[in-house]
């Protein structure tokens, strides 16, 4: 089983090298983060940073964003949907490995977080309770 699961890790990170090769940004970032999930799930907290750094990067590169600098957003789909799941989840690991496993500060995606939750106003829901009586 763990020549196996060796094999088939090797393939992943065969294709996931070629991908990093190319300008397909949004597959890249999407394989980047399953990757990192899998390396947080078997505890292998500084490579799981490595590839944070690596989806970090390509979003910069890629100018990934959760709303367009300019121009109309464009219309909901699916593949809009999986891009804005990467992003959040690139976001969501750099703040795990901050905050509960003592890795480095999340600098790299400040930007990407902020305008996460101010321009898209995400947390922000307040709910009142009303008694009548």
């Amino acid at each position: 089983m763990l020549k196996f699961y060796a094999r088939r890790a090797q393939i992943v990170l065969e294709c996931l090298a070629e991908l990093l090769k190319g300008k397909d940004y949004r597959t890249t970032l999407q394989s980047l983060t399953m990757t990192t999930s899998s390396y947080l799930l078997i505890r292998m907290m500084q490579t799981g940073q490595l590839y944070v750094q690596k989806s970090c990067d390509l979003i910069e590169a890629g100018c990934l964003r959760f709303i367009p600098t300019c121009g109309h957003p464009p219309e909901f789909s699916e593949e809009l949907h999986e891009t804005l799941v990467a992003l959040s989840q690139t976001i969501y690991g750099a703040n795990y490995l901050y905050l509960m496993r003592g890795g480095p500060e999340p600098h790299a995606t400040a930007n990407l977080e902020r305008e996460f939750r101010h321009e898209l106003q995400v947390g922000g829901i307040t709910i009142s309770s009303s008694t009548s009586g």
